[in-house]
């Protein structure tokens, strides 16, 4: 048993502060069918993984008393419940992981058990946990589109959504920090630093398709809880605003920021926290979310996401197209509205390349027409109020 033992690495709460996750990004944005107690677990065992030295046999060791600690399990009944939730995250647990293929426009679904095999005894400390091979590429290929963040961070969050919005925060922050290293544009990396996500898509995340089907009570649930844990527990600072389609909320923007004044570099070391003066320029991207025609774009799905990181479109839309819809709103009020409604309806799929050309050439033809039509009501004579008025007798003079 001892020569078991001194193979086996078991990491205790000394390391726990330390010590990071590491897990691919289409990990991250997969859905978790898990319950808060089984991704807790599941994220332990991640952190683990020596992504540099995989573990034998995709096997890693715990330590109860650690584990115990971290799921803030204190009851007498600590093994049941220990004993449970492992039985519960194989039975029921999976993650779905959707892989695109955006050249093609096409996905693969994937469905993965991931701990498939756990063992523990009441005579050592020591909890085995074997990860499932399907699993194992997502959480060692770490060349590119991964995402690191402290296990310690977890620790303190006891809702699943908390969780769940934590990993997603962390991924495009991380993102964030590389485009600024890379000097990407403010564009790019406002994008990151301030995500939107459209309700559809978080739900699907969060799993919560089919419930919390009133809008106030899912955003309670799944975003305004959630926030408050992360902003009180780790070292995120998030807010959150509401992105309409009419009176429909259909999306989320949210507002990342790190409260530390030293964050921890890949080796575990403490480095200066970078400057934040790219928040306070006016950027392409800061003015064309403030715009109020933004949000008309997104909601008639003239615009994405995406088209959000194309500094080109943003240009031509700022510099070319929104002045002329402030024109039209001069013109008659609603003008605007009423032409991206239009544009949205006639236009073919074949448009989408050239859409900006398509938008700034609609704006024009449109404005040309209420100019026209104002010329006209201008030449047109107007109507003389012809009243009808009684003559006037005039009274006889006598002779």
């Amino acid at each position: 048993m001892d020569s078991i033992n001194d193979k086996r690495k078991v990491y205790h709460m000394k390391d726990l502060k330390k010590r990071k996750v590491a897990e691919h990004n289409d990990l991250i944005t997969s859905v978790a069918n898990m319950d808060k107690t089984s991704l807790k677990m599941f994220e332990l065992a991640v952190s683990c993984i020596d992504t540099k030295n995989p573990p034998e046999n995709n096997t890693v060791y715990l330590s109860k008393k650690e584990l115990f600690t971290f799921m803030k399990v204190t009851s007498s009944n600590k093994y049941t419940r220990f004993s449970e939730a492992v039985k519960k995250m194989q039975k029921q647990a999976f993650f779905e992981i959707r892989e695109w293929d955006q050249d093609k426009d096409k996905f693969e679904m994937t469905s993965i058990v991931p701990i498939p095999y756990a063992n523990w005894n009441n005579y050592n400390d020591v909890v085995t946990i074997r990860f499932d091979q399907a699993i194992l590429p997502y959480l060692i290929n770490m060349k590119t589109n991964f995402t690191q963040y402290l296990i310690s961070d977890l620790s303190e969050l006891d809702n699943k959504y908390a969780i769940i919005l934590y990993r997603w925060f962390s991924m495009n922050y991380r993102i964030y920090k590389n485009c600024v290293e890379e000097n990407r544009s403010k564009e790019q990396k406002n994008f990151y630093k301030n995500p939107t996500i459209s309700i559809e898509k978080l739900r699907n995340m969060t799993n919560t398709i089919g419930i919390y089907g009133r809008t106030d009570n899912f955003l309670k649930k799944v975003i305004e809880v959630p926030l408050e844990q992360i902003n009180k527990h780790t070292h995120m600072s998030v807010e959150f605003d509401k992105l309409t389609k009419g009176r429909m909320i259909s999306g989320i923007q949210f507002f990342i920021e790190e409260k530390q004044m030293n964050k921890i570099n890949e080796d575990g070391n403490a480095e200066e926290k970078s400057s934040n003066n790219d928040q306070n320029e006016d950027d392409l991207f800061t003015k064309a979310m403030q715009s109020n025609f933004t949000p008309l774009l997104f909601q008639n799905n003239l615009i994405q996401t995406e088209d959000m990181q194309n500094k080109e479109m943003l240009e031509k839309l700022i510099q070319e197209v929104y002045p002329l819809y402030d024109e039209l709103e001069g013109l008659r009020k609603g003008a605007a509205k009423a032409n991206i409604e239009y544009v949205a309806k006639n236009r073919s799929k074949e448009n989408k390349t050239y859409i900006v050309e398509y938008l700034k050439k609609s704006a024009e033809s449109y404005i040309e027409t209420l100019k026209k039509r104002k010329e006209e009501q201008a030449m047109k004579p107007k109507k003389e109020n012809y009243s009808r008025k009684k003559p006037i007798r005039k009274e006889s003079i006598p002779d």
